[in-house]
């Protein structure tokens, strides 16, 4: 169907005409015949898109930008209005808020609510990807590029983020689509129909204020559109070229005029918002290229693709762009100028931004993702031409390839989101009304708060003190009498606060207690004993009386979990821990000399029938014996000491036993009354 016929397509066609046109017939009396593929197809991966989508949805816990978007949007509409357009308070586009707003109003919140409206945004995509590259070349290509944005697991991801950057990628097409349907193939004939003019201004604005860097993109845009107006016009009369470039100028300065806010908001933020994004630092072009076709392509920075493959992985789709550009230039010049400049235009525009403010993510350019599906799709589409095996093969292959970076996304933690919801199940389980949480990056408190409901209340660094000089804060927690275990819960930190003193400081003032590291690292959370000693046992404690020689006396224990698998995924992979804590006294005189070279140390073992060990306890130090010496402590204290245990990844199933020994300069001490060198704890089941 030539382009002319959409560009010039009237509103009162009948049905008959329209499915003819949709479906490419030639004779408006062969329309049921020829209402075959591109419609059912579009329709076909619309709904694929919706269920892979939807049925994953909740798969992943919120991170802390998603929790911020609720945290935005969750007050009254004037006060959420003043939120979202005001940059002290929202330094992003507000229109994503102001819509988010009404859904949840309507939704409530929750995690698939606050994600769900995306999925709309997403789904949304799929088709009017159809309908621009329909538009632009032909009903192949638009299929093909529906096909791609339907599996891509970069627009999988976003289409699943309760952000705006789904509602950004479909502004984005909606816009190209206006802008293809506005510009005639033959710029003589003058401007197209006021509506797609009317609407390309209108979605360029919508854009910019889904994302203030989609001006970038509106820029390159109407860069091209006088690109593509420009040849032919030697010779035309003044008003010839005036009809030529007045649509283009109008709409383009009615965009300028109503996006004129975005600067003056980007200013006022500047003076209490730093565009600096510290975990994103400049970096040169070529770097930027390469992760650009990573995330696009893999949905994965080059720096995080497995190590040896990131060549292998980004140079086909790389080299598929490429061939797409030559594609297009051989099509037409046309052809070749809009996909060539919808590629660059965007990036060199966003330059200057990543060069000296740092702020470089992909995400932040998301409709040049948009112009890659273009590219790809035209090659595909060509092959597909020339020889359909050739083509279904090669789309077959494209398709898997995104599928198995998908079925990554959805396997393996290490590509997941920050996995808060593991943190505040974990503390949920382990806090007491006697600990504090302490988070120190102010947009952490928001998402743990999220997930964590747990009696234990949450501390937030105080503001105005000094992070390289933290130990004010500590004594100020410390003299709560109450506190017994000090929980630190860190993210971003280091990026927001390079080289900053928590975490030296709580392991030079307390003895450390257990550790948990959610998906590799991102988030960190680590529990500190301010308070050893104790009066009495605890009544989830064991009790037990095993005396060693060298006058300490094992009176209880505690073991979290007596039922596990060997493998861990979310938080310390590929091994699980178990966490003992032991209870201690002193029935006798203890060697202080030992004692004050720290050599006295429990020994905790997973052992089979036969002792073989299939995992131990990591030395974490300074312990509480580093702390408080065993010969310094009181008459009748009862002492806690903390221990992990890291098992053997590949420990078979089956039961097992905890073993527990006390060392002095590594060797076993034995029991006093001479029966054993260890004492026998708890069986542990190991699943498969």
């Amino acid at each position: 169907m030539p382009a002319s016929h959409l560009i010039a397509w009237p509103p009162c066609l009948s049905k008959l005409e329209w499915w003819r046109i949709a479906a490419g017939a030639s004779d408006p009396h062969d329309a049921v015949k020829h209402l075959n593929h591109p419609v059912v197809a579009t329709l076909v991966l619309v709904a694929v898109a919706f269920a892979v989508r939807t049925l994953s949805l909740t798969q992943q816990s919120l991170w802390f930008d998603e929790v911020y978007s609720i945290w935005f949007v969750n007050r009254p509409f004037d006060e959420a209005w003043r939120v979202g357009i005001f940059p002290e308070q929202n330094p992003h586009a507000p229109l994503y808020y102001l819509a988010l707003w009404g859904w949840l109003q309507a939704a409530g919140a929750s995690d698939f609510t606050v994600r769900y409206l995306s999925v709309l945004f997403g789904v949304a995509s799929v088709a009017v990807v159809w309908r621009a590259a329909r538009a632009w070349m032909g009903v192949r290509t638009g299929l093909i590029a529906a096909l791609l944005i339907t599996c891509s697991p970069f627009a999988i991801y976003f289409a699943q983020e309760g952000r705006m950057y789904a509602l950004y990628l479909l502004l984005a097409a909606v816009s190209f689509l206006c802008m293809v349907r506005a510009l005639k193939p033959d710029p003589r004939r003058g401007r197209g129909p006021l509506r797609y003019w009317l609407g390309m201004a209108a979605t360029s604005v919508a854009l910019a204020y889904s994302h203030f860097f989609g001006v970038f993109w509106i820029a390159a845009q109407y860069v091209v559109a006088l690109g593509v107006a420009w040849p032919g016009t030697a010779g035309l009369s003044p008003r010839l070229l005036a009809r030529r470039y007045a649509p283009i100028v109008a709409t383009g300065a009615l965009a300028a005029l109503a996006c004129m806010p975005i600067p003056i908001s980007l200013m006022g933020s500047g003076r209490t918002y730093s565009l600096q994004d510290v975990t994103a630092p400049a970096m040169p072009v070529d770097i930027v290229l390469r992760d650009l076709i990573a995330e696009y392509a893999t949905r994965t920075r080059w720096a995080d693709l497995p190590e040896g493959w990131a060549a292998v992985l980004t140079i086909p789709p790389a080299v598929l762009l490429l061939a797409g550009v030559a594609l297009a230039w051989r099509k037409s010049w046309r052809t070749g100028l809009t996909v060539t400049g919808l590629l660059t235009l965007p990036v060199l525009i966003y330059a200057p931004f990543w060069q000296t403010a740092g702020v470089f993510q992909p995400r932040y350019v998301i409709p040049l993702f948009f112009a890659a599906i273009l590219g790809w799709a035209i090659v595909l589409a060509s092959a597909a031409r020339r020889q359909r095996w050739a083509g279904l093969a090669l789309a077959a292959a494209v398709i898997a390839y995104f599928g198995v970076a998908h079925l990554r996304d959805l396997t393996r933690p290490e590509f997941q989101r920050e996995d808060w919801r593991f943190a505040g199940d974990y503390l949920n389980r382990m806090t007491t009304a006697s600990d504090r949480i302490v988070v120190f990056v102010d947009y952490i408190e928001p998402v743990l708060r999220w997930y964590y409901d747990g009696p234990a209340p949450i501390v937030p660094y105080a503001a105005g003190l000094d992070v390289y000089r933290p130990q004010p804060f500590f004594e100020q927690i410390q003299a709560q009498a109450d506190v017994r275990t000090l929980w630190l819960v860190l993210s971003h930190d280091l990026a927001m606060a390079p080289n900053h003193r928590l975490l030296d400081t709580a392991y030079a003032r307390y003895p450390w207690a257990r550790a948990q590291y959610p998906t590799r690292g991102a988030i960190r959370i680590l529990a500190f004993t301010p308070r050893w000693r104790l009066d009495a046992l605890p009544p989830t404690a064991a009790p037990m009386q095993r005396r060693f020689a060298g006058g300490l006396e094992l009176v209880g224990y505690h073991v979290d979990m007596t039922r596990l698998s060997p493998r861990e995924r979310v938080s310390h992979p590929p091994s699980n821990w178990i966490h003992v804590i032991t209870y201690w006294r002193r029935w006798g005189t203890v060697d202080s000399v030992s004692a004050g070279k720290l050599s006295i140390r429990p020994q905790l073992r997973l052992v089979d029938e036969a002792y073989g060990e299939w995992g131990g306890d990591l030395p974490r130090l300074p312990d509480v014996f580093d702390f408080d010496p065993p010969a310094g402590w009181p008459e009748g204290a009862i002492i806690e000491v903390h221990a992990d245990i890291n098992l053997n990844p590949i420990t078979p199933a089956g039961m097992y036993r905890l073993i527990l020994a006390l060392t002095r300069d590594g060797q076993r001490l034995p029991l006093q009354d001479g029966s054993a060198d260890f004492v026998l704890l708890s069986p542990v089941e190991i699943t498969p």
